[in-house]
């Protein structure tokens, strides 16, 4: 796709959170450990703030959304009222999937664990 990508809004989980103070903190803190149930905690804290919307992912979309941005969703599964929303607001959506193998994607989520804190359902126990 010959798409230039300065005209988007990209919307990435991974991205935010690196944002984020205390998730950084204690990812920094314990790298060992720090990791277990960063995401977790990170998930549970993230639905007392949220309000009408499931996710900060979910309001930025809905918000570009409104005003008629383009917008790059980088997720492994689309939630589905911002899907509905594009379709409502008549975006046209192209979908970018990688099919990897299902140890190749193990692996990747581990490394990517290792690297952010967030493994998934990969967590080591």
């Amino acid at each position: 796709l010959s798409i230039p990508l300065e005209n988007y809004v990209t919307i990435d989980g991974d991205d935010l959170r690196s944002c984020h103070e205390a998730w950084k903190r204690r990812i920094d803190e314990d790298p060992a450990n720090g990791y277990r149930d960063c995401f977790k905690v990170f998930k549970a804290a993230q639905k007392r703030f949220r309000g009408k919307f499931d996710t900060l992912k979910v309001q930025l979309a809905t918000e570009a959304q409104g005003d008629r941005k383009n917008v790059i969703l980088c997720d492994t599964k689309i939630n589905g009222h911002v899907l509905a929303n594009f379709r409502s607001k008549r975006y046209e959506v192209i979908v970018i999937g990688l099919v990897i193998s299902q140890q190749e994607s193990h692996r990747r989520n581990q490394n990517r664990g290792q690297e952010i804190g967030r493994f998934g359902d990969a967590s080591p126990k």
